[in-house]
């Protein structure tokens, strides 16, 4: 699952939840991440997104620089 930014500097492909979550709040999850970004509470070089791991298939919470898309932090490592 990824969360792209409102922002995002190439339009983006609106996620889809996968099989096994529940659609409610996959939509809740995706609605929370939006309202934050757009708030700037993370300050406005910065925001938020939920990806899935390629690697481990897990899920993975970034920070990322809105302009270059340079990972800031990422959780789990």
């Amino acid at each position: 699952m990824q969360i792209d930014p409102l922002n995002s500097p190439s339009p983006v492909a609106a996620p889809t939840p996968q099989p096994h979550e529940d659609p409610a709040q996959f939509r809740q999850l995706v609605t929370a991440v939006r309202a934050l970004n757009k708030s700037e509470l993370l300050g406005d070089d910065r925001e938020l997104q939920f990806a899935r791991d390629p690697g481990t298939r897990m899920p993975v919470i970034r920070m990322v620089h809105p302009n270059t898309g340079e990972v800031i932090e990422q959780i789990p490592p």
